[in-house]
């Protein structure tokens, strides 16, 4: 039954577009923890939830076309260095 069930968000894409599904998400992750950061002086004034907010939404709008931009190249890059080798393992040994 748990096969059969798909939880996954990004399984209702195309495969063509699956690279940026996580780059979303990770954007959107990052810039959430990011703005909070920012906002942390705010706490004491009892602005903190508004000044994140903003910081949130102006820092993921930056982020997501970059993000989007650079997951196919990251992907490649992370295939290339877990690629493994002619001997069968993922680095030789020494």
């Amino acid at each position: 039954m748990a096969s059969v069930i798909r939880l996954s968000v990004c399984s209702r894409f195309r495969s063509d577009t699956i690279t940026f599904c996580p780059a979303t998400i990770q954007s959107a992750i990052t810039c959430a923890v990011a703005s909070a950061i920012s906002s942390a002086p705010f706490y004491r004034e009892n602005t903190f939830v508004a000044h994140w907010i903003s910081a949130y939404m102006v820092l993921w709008m930056a982020m997501s076309p970059l993000a989007l931009a650079a997951a196919p190249w990251i992907r490649r890059v992370v295939g290339l260095l877990t690629a493994p080798t002619p001997t069968g393992r993922a680095s030789p040994d020494k």
